[in-house]
């Protein structure tokens, strides 16, 4: 089952709630190869089209599964309990 927001300890980074709540979209690709790109950390370019990347895992995920590096492709238009988005802001 899905946890309410802050129900956990912070990690090393004083961030809460990264992984295991929902897949992430991502704007990245899902290529392996590209270096990331200067300013924004992206790697190379973005997706368009029928299918974009998902990370972390979801709470329907298993424990392995539960990580950063955890991707795939994921149908645009397909609605899932388990996928959504992390709020980010800009660090100073």
């Amino acid at each position: 089952m899905h946890a309410p927001i802050g129900s956990f300890r912070a990690n090393a980074f004083g961030l809460h709630d990264l992984v295991g709540n929902v897949w992430s979209w991502c704007l990245d690709d899902h290529e392996y190869e590209r270096e990331p790109r200067e300013g924004d950390g992206l790697n190379g370019s973005t997706v368009a089209g029928e299918e974009g990347v998902l990370r972390g895992g979801g709470w329907f995920s298993d424990p392995i599964d539960l990580r950063s590096a955890n991707r795939m492709l994921y149908g645009r238009s397909g609605r899932e309990q388990d996928v959504g988005i992390q709020p980010v802001r800009k660090l100073d």
